[in-house]
């Protein structure tokens, strides 16, 4: 009975470490998971501003393509900051090329839209 006993209360103590270094697994993640957040939401603040820019498609494009992964694009025009959805979902299947020009006509397509849209507001 007392052998028993003591087979318990190490698998108690086993199952306590366990879930000890589990919670601290759970803490790691929750930290990282709030640096990556704070990461994203640092890049979606740097706006593009309009007023410095000398080819406005070029520009445009490489700023999307920065900020490729971001929620939103953000535009500074003059004094107001102007903000677009974004969300990129890569391509998975297909050729490098195949994958390339989906992101280059994707990213086109959204410079075509604020062009487009940018110059009523």
């Amino acid at each position: 009975m007392e052998t028993t006993n003591n087979k318990l209360k190490n698998q108690i103590a086993h199952l306590n470490n366990n879930i000890t270094e589990y919670a601290k697994q759970i803490e790691t993640l929750k930290e990282t998971n709030k640096q990556m957040k704070t990461q994203t939401t640092n890049k979606q603040i740097k706006a593009f501003n309009l007023s410095e820019s000398k080819n406005l498609s070029y520009d445009l494009q490489s700023y999307i393509n920065t900020n490729l992964f971001a929620d939103c694009i953000t535009i500074q025009k003059e004094d107001r900051i102007i903000s677009y959805t974004w969300n990129f979902s890569p391509q998975t299947t297909g050729t490098s090329y195949q994958k390339e020009t989906y992101k280059r006509i994707t990213i086109e397509k959204k410079v075509q839209t604020i062009k487009e849209t940018i110059y009523k507001i």
